[in-house]
């Protein structure tokens, strides 16, 4: 087949193009993300290699989990900052843990964002804000 031919032959330009694809998609895997870099930071120098356990709530235990960390990062000697996850369609499913310490997910690139909130209706008619989508750092004094 004479190159004409080759370049006009679509199973030969898919080839080629998956191979450019493929070769995109290696070199955007090799670059990091200010949100990866943090986590990197906190955690150590491969935090995809660590293991991962998870606890999943019902929504409407949302505001209970919401006070609980509260009360635990309100502790003398803790440092807090909340951060959001920015990522495409992710309201559309869940980022998890891993997704952010490979630096993507189902849903493409994941860095970081603002934080998300989400207000829920108490049994007292009171209402509570509470952050979703957003991962807390915290640190605490040694020996606590």
């Amino acid at each position: 087949m004479d190159d004409d031919a080759r370049r006009t032959d679509p199973v030969s330009f898919a080839a080629a193009f998956k191979q450019f694809v493929d070769n995109v998609n290696a070199i955007a895997a090799k670059e990091s993300t200010p949100l990866l870099e943090r986590l990197k930071d906190y955690l150590g120098p491969e935090p995809g290699q660590a293991p991962i356990v998870a606890e999943e709530f019902e929504s409407y235990e949302h505001p209970n989990a919401h006070v609980a960390l509260d009360a635990v990062m309100a502790r003398p000697g803790r440092q807090v900052e909340l951060i959001g996850v920015a990522a495409a369609n992710k309201r559309w499913g869940a980022i998890t843990l891993s997704d952010l310490l490979s630096g993507t997910g189902p849903y493409g690139r994941i860095s970081q964002g603002s934080v998300d909130w989400i207000n829920f209706r108490l049994a007292s008619s009171a209402t509570r804000s509470t952050s979703r989508r957003t991962r807390t750092r915290c640190s605490r004094p040694a020996g606590r």
